[in-house]
């Protein structure tokens, strides 16, 4: 109340504030909304190699709920010891040398062993030094299988190939000795081979040039 008795009253326009609490709230939820549907897992480390972030997959694969992971290393949850090293001396690295760090692992899981695709890659802070390390772990199990099948019909293909080619080239020598046994005893040739065209063919060729 003012000397003269009158109310002053103050307005101040937050339509501005408002319309960016609630675009930050939006992306939020579709950040929350992706990670957990998406079908890799996400995660981010500090410094001190603690899960700051765990998308809720993970449950899935480790059989540990996330929220006893976060804020605590992989190892004080019983993860095997030697992925834990694997994967810390992927993330020190990336903290070191501010670079992505891809490696795959197998991961045992429901009674099976699982192989995952792991993507790291630096999180910078505003005075560009790494903050976090955030990760991306895709089951590339199935991708896996089919290259081990694929390799394995290559080399089976492959050996068919030599053997084929082995009884192909044995056939050649006989149908050869046929031949020159024929020419000794004054007959015809029997098998007309395509080495032996090419060889006349040659002849007639130069004799022409």
């Amino acid at each position: 109340i003012c000397a003269e008795g009158y109310i002053n009253i103050y307005g101040r326009d937050i339509t501005e504030r408002k319309q960016l609490e609630n675009a930050l709230r939006r992306s939020a939820e579709r950040y929350k909304s992706l990670a957990a549907n998406v079908p890799s897992i996400l995660m981010r480390y500090d410094k001190n190699l603690r899960v700051v972030y765990l998308s809720p997959r993970s449950a899935e694969i480790t059989g540990i709920p996330v929220k006893d992971l976060i804020g605590k290393t992989n190892r004080e949850v019983g993860i095997p010891k030697h992925l834990c090293d694997i994967w810390e001396n992927a993330i020190t690295e990336v903290f070191r040398t501010k670079q992505n760090k891809d490696l795959e692992f197998d991961f045992p899981s429901k009674g099976q062993t699982r192989t995952f695709y792991l993507k790291l890659a630096p999180e910078f802070g505003t005075n560009r030094e790494v903050e976090h390390v955030l990760g991306i772990s895709t089951d590339i199990t199935k991708l896996k299988k089919i290259e081990e099948a694929l390799k394995k019909s290559n080399e089976e293909l492959e050996r068919f190939n030599r053997a084929a080619t082995g009884r192909e080239l044995r056939v050649i020598e006989l149908k050869k000795e046929v031949n020159d046994l024929c020419s000794l005893t004054g007959q015809a040739r029997r098998y007309p081979l395509e080495f032996e065209k090419e060889k006349v063919n040659e002849k007639n060729q130069v004799r022409t040039t």
